[in-house]
């Protein structure tokens, strides 16, 4: 919300499709105009998502200042080799692949 009181153009790019779009409805109904928040599903996880999300912007908005890239998991539970290797990849993929891919 603060970056859409500052009046900048935001693009949600985000797995989580529909609770990217509640936020796209709680910035518009801050007063953020109609089409200045996009949402843009994304797997920061995958490259092409990525570049997607770059296209998209670059679309919408003719240019990107500024790139906040905040992906990122962790396991409650357990950590390491106690994690399911399945879930232990995600995180790391997430987490290690979200900000190459940025």
């Amino acid at each position: 919300l603060r970056c859409v009181a500052l009046g900048m153009k935001v693009m949600l790019a985000d797995i989580d499709v529909p609770d990217a779009t509640s936020v796209q409805a709680e910035c518009e109904a801050a007063g953020a105009p109609k089409g200045s928040v996009v949402v843009q599903r994304c797997d920061c996880r995958v490259e092409a998502d990525v570049r997607a999300a770059r296209d998209a912007a670059y679309a919408a908005f003719g240019a990107v200042h500024l790139l906040m890239n905040n992906a990122a998991m962790q396991s409650n539970n357990r950590c390491g080799p106690y994690e399911h290797p399945d879930r232990w990849k995600v995180i790391l993929d997430t987490n290690l692949l979200g900000v190459y891919h940025g």
